[in-house]
Parts: C-alpha cells; structure tokens; sequence
C-alpha cells in the first residue's frame, strides 16, 4: 500500500478508536468492555483494510469518506470472515 494512503487511513482510524472510545467513557462504560470493543473495532479496522481495494482506498480523502466504506453487505461480509 503507498505510504500516504496508509498514513490516512492510520489517522481516520486513530481518529474513530479515540472518539468511541471517549464515548464509552461518556456513557460509564466499565474499562473491560472499553478495551473489548476497541479491540473489536480494530479488528474490524485491519480486516477492512485488508478486504477494500486499494483503487477505493486510495479514493478516500476525508474520515466520512472512510467511513461511507461500511454498509450492510460489507458488515455480513466481516461477520462471516469471523
């Protein structure tokens, strides 16, 4: 993978790990289950990077635009990779 798109996709994540994660905090979430679902998140994180072609990676320019990646048949797909 080109290290720019590497080096965005590295911050859109570290971008959605920090805020659900001050989320969670938020919402009195215990500390085990912060780290079970971050761990969960990352997972998911490195499968999708893993999964998506670089041609759609590389068209990504914002963390929305990261994010318009998952939808219902990209989620099945993980579950299913699981």
């Amino acid at each position: 993978m080109q290290p720019g798109i590497l080096s965005n996709i590295l911050s859109y994540q570290h971008l959605f790990e920090s805020t659900f994660g001050d989320f969670l905090l938020r919402q009195q979430t215990s500390k085990v289950t912060i780290k079970n679902y971050l761990a969960d998140l990352r997972k998911f994180e490195q499968w999708l990077v893993e999964t998506i072609s670089i041609n759609k990676l590389s068209d990504i320019t914002t963390h929305s635009g990261y994010l318009k990646l998952v939808n219902p048949e990209l989620l099945e797909s993980f579950k299913r990779s699981l």
